[in-house]
């Protein structure tokens, strides 16, 4: 039997040797994601005719592209020892640094490349997206701008600047930008990836395009999913994830995991991130699954291969459109049944997802067109808890935690990228309003505080009562938590985990339902917490409610007091219960599958 090596070599041999014609149909193999081909017929042009930079250079972009990160850093370093200012061979060169860690390697890479080619669009980019991962997002803002210079329609760097912007608390052109978003995506450019454009614009149909637009760079054209295994013993599952370890992810399924029904189920984890022998979530999820699968270092068609000869039947996605997911893997349609859920608050956008776990308030019925996927309602809400999470038993006192004892303290221990001007105009006339009370917010870096300390000035609320709590473990951030009197969310992007551990800690969270599932999933979780007076439908509510509560202490403590009863014994913090739902979802969906039956929404 002849591997794809050999038969790409084979069909090639007859045709031309002349290097520009192999390059040309390596290229195209490379474009078209025959990835082994463009390797075979690569290698055997260098071979032939070793001196070509241009060879060397897409030699090492198909290396990589089949996670061999060795073997294409050595063909881009072939490439710039015969053109040692290749800028194609720089830049691949100094993106494959940074994706390995090696950022001050990149950084000096970038650098270099600039200076030979200062018009080199494609640099800057990638240097804003180094500066990016430093967190130095103001750098980072100025590589997008200098991209848009350059060529104002660069896929995806307008909504990569407005994220820049959005990390820094940067609001000069927020409305500006984004109505140029609007534009674009209306307009069916790609502006924007997916998830920098949740705390943007609060518009499912616009967020849909964003991900269609986005999952059209993995779709695969005429690629059917396997049919229907023959029934095994268990339903196969598999969650794909990068974050099963101490991550928001990871931190909430381990119970989930653990709970599943073994008489029913057989559960893999697919995993794409580091192994980290030292994380104790990574250890106990190792242990928690039947089957733990390490595809990190392998390219996405191999991945899809392996868990085809697995003959998974329901392949779950943990990532969607977050950092470090795997949709190329997805996209290769892996399973007969693959479902959307938890990591990414939204719809991929991508005909390979068959369906999405939901529940009936963070996507309401009135806004299922707005959704790719078939909608699976879960009786009480899409998320799931891990009962085990706990506060630490040491509690700090206000004054160690830098707060005034006798104030009423409001917080949000939200993203610096979701606060956004509206909210803190909200924030800062209910300070105004309210006697000896301050605002603690989670500390992002020192550029974030200076600006929201001077916004807060400008609107009339001293500096100081403005405080920042320093990032610390979940368990001790839990216990100082505990502190605060009320929580107060953010639109366009709700507090998802962060709600979770508000709750967790006893402090009720004021939120305001928008359009959109991440301006709708907070609201989800306080329905299953059985607070669903704190979810206001506009923000001249969301106002008003903060003002009642902030005048009415008797009413937040009643508020705690009835979060306490409900974390005890109601269904938010209830894996098991949820377990149970969640395998009746998984029930339905594979008889379908099983009968030959197109994916329909399960429990409208």
């Amino acid at each position: 039997m002849n591997d794809g090596r050999a038969d790409a070599g084979v069909s090639l041999a007859g045709r031309s040797s002349d290097p520009d014609a192999l390059f040309r149909e390596a290229l195209r193999r490379h474009q078209a994601g025959q990835l082994r081909e463009a390797e075979c017929i690569l290698a055997a042009s260098l071979r032939a005719v070793p001196g070509q930079p241009d060879a060397w250079n897409l030699l090492g972009a198909t290396l990589e592209s089949l996670r061999r990160s060795k073997a294409a850093e050595q063909a881009y370093r072939e490439a710039l020892a015969r053109q040692a200012n290749h800028p194609g061979a720089l830049n691949n060169l100094a993106v494959l640094l940074r994706q390995t860690g090696r950022i001050d390697e990149a950084h000096e890479t970038y650098r270099v490349a600039l200076q030979h080619w200062p018009d080199h669009v494609d640099a800057w980019n990638n240097l804003g997206a180094l500066y990016a991962t430093r967190q130095q997002y103001a750098e980072a803002l100025s590589c997008y701008r200098r991209v848009l210079q350059l060529n104002p329609d660069y896929g995806y760097a307008l909504g990569a600047a407005a994220d820049a912007m959005a990390m820094i608390c940067d609001w000069s052109a927020r409305s500006e930008v984004a109505q140029r978003l609007i534009a674009g995506l209306t307009a069916g450019k790609p502006v924007s990836a997916p998830f920098a454009l949740l705390s943007q614009i609060d518009d499912p149909e616009l967020q849909l395009a964003c991900a269609r637009r986005w999952s059209q760079r993995f779709h695969i054209p005429g690629l059917k999913p396997p049919p229907a295994y023959p029934a095994h013993d268990r339903i196969r599952v598999a969650y794909l994830s990068a974050d099963l370890r101490e991550h928001p992810v990871g931190l909430q399924i381990g119970e989930l995991i653990e709970a599943h029904d073994r008489s029913r189920f057989e559960c893999f984890a697919v995993y794409s991130g580091p192994r980290l022998a030292g994380d104790a979530t990574y250890r106990r999820l190792r242990t928690a699954f039947d089957s733990f699968l390490d595809i990190a270092q392998l390219p996405d068609d191999e991945a899809a291969r392996r868990l085809r000869a697995l003959e998974i039947d329901i392949l779950v996605d943990l990532g969607g459109h977050t950092l470090d997911a795997r949709p190329g893997i997805v996209a290769r349609r892996p399973a007969p049944i693959q479902v959307n859920w938890l990591g990414y608050p939204g719809t991929a956008g991508s005909t390979a997802i068959d369906y999405l776990l939901a529940d009936r308030f963070v996507v309401p019925p009135e806004h299922r067109q707005a959704y790719s996927e078939r909608l699976v309602y879960l009786p009480g809400s899409f998320w799931v808890s891990d009962s085990r999470i706990a506060p630490a038993a040491t509690v700090p006192s206000r004054e160690d935690l830098g707060l005034p004892g006798d104030a009423l303290v409001f917080c949000c221990f939200n993203h610096s990228y979701k606060i956004n001007p509206q909210m803190f105009d909200i924030w800062m006339r209910v300070l105004r309003q309210t006697e000896r009370s301050v605002l603690w917010l989670l500390a992002a870096n020192p550029e974030v505080e200076l600006r929201l300390r001077q916004q807060a000035e400008r609107r009339g609320v001293a500096p100081a009562r403005i405080v920042f709590a320093p990032r610390i473990a979940l368990a001790a951030h839990l216990a100082r938590h505990s502190r605060a009197d009320l929580f107060l969310d953010t639109l366009p992007f709700n507090a998802i985990t962060t709600t979770s551990s508000a709750l967790r800690a006893g402090v009720p969270v004021l939120t305001c339902a928008g359009c959109s599932f991440a301006a709708r999933a907070a609201g989800s979780l306080l329905h299953a917490a059985g607070l669903s007076s704190l979810v206001t439908d506009d923000l001249a509510a969301y106002e008003r409610k903060a003002l009642e509560l902030a005048g009415d202490p008797a009413r937040i403590d009643a508020l705690r007091r009835a979060l306490g009863e409900q974390l005890r014994a109601g269904p938010l913090f209830d894996a098991v219960r949820f377990r149970r739902a969640l395998e009746a979802a998984y029930g339905q969906m594979w008889e379908r599958c099983r009968r030959g039956e197109a994916p329909i929404d399960i429990g409208l």
